[in-house]
């Protein structure tokens, strides 16, 4: 927080900027994850209802990807390997197109033991 005028002596306290500045509920400063759950039951939100979401937003990013609609926000980027030709990323690697339903009710809840 002070690191714009430089620190003195002493211990000093460091964020990690994605987890508190992508990654944290600004209101109650917990985890989103964590918020998630704790808002769940109040609004009517289950798993399966989380987990249609889910598998919908994967298959909409496949198809807007397979139609070129991500290529003017996507950097191609080459890497180069110790062996071999490089290696180029021209797309997002999270966009998993064959996420369904089924697929995503099989994984347990990642922020709460009973979590949805």
């Amino acid at each position: 927080p002070k690191s714009r005028e430089g620190y003195k002596y002493g211990a000093i306290e460091m964020l990690d900027s994605m987890a508190y500045d992508g990654l944290t509920d600004a209101y109650e400063n917990i985890p989103m994850g964590e918020s998630t759950e704790k808002h769940n039951g109040r609004l009517g939100l289950d798993r399966a209802a989380q987990d249609e979401i889910g598998a919908l937003s994967h298959q909409r990013a496949a198809a807007a990807q397979k139609n070129g609609l991500f290529e003017a926000e996507i950097t191609p980027v080459e890497i180069p390997q110790r062996k071999g030709d490089p290696v180029l990323f021209s797309q997002d690697e999270g966009i998993r197109g064959e996420t369904t339903v089924e697929t995503l009710g099989k994984l347990r809840p990642a922020f709460a033991k009973d979590g949805t």
